[in-house]
Protein backbone atom coordinates (compact mmCIF):
# COMPACT_ATOMS: atom_id res chain seq x y z
CA UNK A 1 0.00 0.00 0.00
CA UNK A 2 1.37 3.39 -1.01
CA UNK A 3 1.14 6.16 1.57
CA UNK A 4 1.70 9.86 0.97
CA UNK A 5 1.15 10.82 4.62
CA UNK A 6 4.79 11.43 5.55
CA UNK A 7 5.93 12.78 2.21
CA UNK A 8 6.32 16.43 1.44
CA UNK A 9 7.57 18.30 -1.57
CA UNK A 10 8.28 22.00 -1.99
CA UNK A 11 5.30 22.28 -4.36
CA UNK A 12 2.83 20.55 -2.02
CA UNK A 13 0.59 22.94 -0.11
CA UNK A 14 -0.68 22.23 3.39
CA UNK A 15 -4.14 21.65 1.91
CA UNK A 16 -2.77 19.10 -0.58
CA UNK A 17 -0.86 17.35 2.20
CA UNK A 18 -3.96 17.25 4.42
CA UNK A 19 -6.11 15.86 1.59
CA UNK A 20 -3.53 13.12 0.96
CA UNK A 21 -3.30 12.34 4.69
CA UNK A 22 -7.07 12.15 5.07
CA UNK A 23 -7.30 9.88 2.04
CA UNK A 24 -4.56 7.64 3.46
CA UNK A 25 -6.41 7.44 6.79
CA UNK A 26 -9.78 6.76 5.18
CA UNK A 27 -8.72 3.68 3.25
CA UNK A 28 -7.55 1.47 6.15
CA UNK A 29 -10.34 2.78 8.38
CA UNK A 30 -12.96 1.74 5.84
CA UNK A 31 -11.34 -1.69 5.52
CA UNK A 32 -11.32 -2.06 9.31
CA UNK A 33 -14.95 -1.04 9.51
CA UNK A 34 -15.91 -3.67 6.91
CA UNK A 35 -13.95 -6.40 8.71
CA UNK A 36 -15.56 -5.52 12.05
CA UNK A 37 -19.00 -5.57 10.46
CA UNK A 38 -18.36 -9.02 8.98
CA UNK A 39 -16.98 -10.29 12.30
CA UNK A 40 -20.13 -9.09 14.07
CA UNK A 41 -22.20 -11.19 11.66
CA UNK A 42 -20.20 -14.43 12.19
CA UNK A 43 -19.20 -14.79 15.84
CA UNK A 44 -18.09 -18.35 16.72
CA UNK A 45 -17.80 -19.96 20.16
CA UNK A 46 -20.05 -20.34 23.17
CA UNK A 47 -22.74 -17.90 24.21
CA UNK A 48 -20.46 -15.88 26.53
CA UNK A 49 -17.73 -15.63 23.88
CA UNK A 50 -20.28 -14.57 21.29
CA UNK A 51 -21.67 -11.84 23.55
CA UNK A 52 -18.23 -10.52 24.45
CA UNK A 53 -16.96 -10.67 20.86
CA UNK A 54 -20.06 -8.95 19.55
CA UNK A 55 -19.73 -6.22 22.20
CA UNK A 56 -16.07 -5.66 21.31
CA UNK A 57 -16.82 -5.57 17.58
CA UNK A 58 -19.72 -3.14 18.08
CA UNK A 59 -17.48 -0.86 20.16
CA UNK A 60 -14.85 -1.02 17.40
CA UNK A 61 -17.48 -0.10 14.81
CA UNK A 62 -18.60 2.86 16.93
CA UNK A 63 -15.01 4.11 17.16
CA UNK A 64 -14.57 3.69 13.39
CA UNK A 65 -17.73 5.71 12.79
CA UNK A 66 -16.48 8.48 15.09
CA UNK A 67 -13.19 8.69 13.18
CA UNK A 68 -14.96 8.61 9.80
CA UNK A 69 -17.20 11.51 10.86
CA UNK A 70 -14.13 13.58 11.80
CA UNK A 71 -12.30 12.69 8.58
CA UNK A 72 -15.33 13.62 6.45
CA UNK A 73 -15.71 16.93 8.24
CA UNK A 74 -12.01 17.74 7.65
CA UNK A 75 -12.34 16.74 4.00
CA UNK A 76 -15.42 18.94 3.63
CA UNK A 77 -13.58 21.87 5.22
CA UNK A 78 -10.63 21.43 2.87
CA UNK A 79 -12.93 21.13 -0.16
CA UNK A 80 -14.80 24.31 0.77
CA UNK A 81 -11.58 26.19 1.56
CA UNK A 82 -9.88 25.16 -1.67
Amino acid sequence: MHSTFGQSTPDKTLQDWMQDALHDLSQPLTALQCRLFLAAQHTPGGVWEQVEMRRAVEEGLQQCERMIVHIRSMQQYLDEDG
